[in-house]
Parts: structure tokens; C-alpha cells; sequence
């Protein structure tokens, strides 16, 4: 994924964009924050400014990833 420059500083969202490359590129036990933070480049205390540890980063991760799989659930039943 690599690490955003200074003018796009880092979001919650390429956060837990990074994270779920984790997951797809190791499965579920990549997913926490050191491992996120290496993935974009960062050492981890910079993602504590948008999650309060692992917990709030697999909720966050967690939900996206049930977005993702309700709008394309709703892409298929509009076929």
C-alpha cells in the first residue's frame, strides 16, 4: 500500500484499507496494529491517533468489510 505523503496525511480509512491487505495477503492474524503500521510505512503509535489499539482497528475493519459485502450482495439481487 505504502506510506501517504506529507500532503495526504495518514486517514482512519487507508488505516483500515492497509489492514485488510494484511488480511488478504495472511490471513486474520496479520490484522493489529503493528503489523498495519509496517504495512504503510509508520511506526505504530501513529495509528493510535485515529484507533485505541486492536480492538477499535478489527471493529473498524470489521465493518468495512461488511459494507463492502452488502453492496455487492445488493449489485447481485438488482441482476
Amino acid at each position: 500500500m505504502g506510506r501517504p505523503t506529507k500532503e495526504n496525511s495518514l486517514t482512519q480509512q487507508d488505516v483500515v484499507e492497509a489492514a485488510i491487505v494484511c488480511i488478504e495477503k495472511e490471513g486474520e492474524t496479520a490484522l493489529g496494529v503493528n503489523r498495519v503500521a509496517r504495512e504503510l510505512g509508520i511506526k505504530p503509535p501513529a495509528i493510535y491517533k485515529h484507533f485505541n489499539g486492536n480492538a477499535e482497528l478489527r471493529k473498524a475493519v470489521a465493518l468495512a468489510i461488511y459494507q463492502r459485502f452488502f453492496k455487492i450482495l445488493g449489485k447481485k439481487l438488482l441482476i
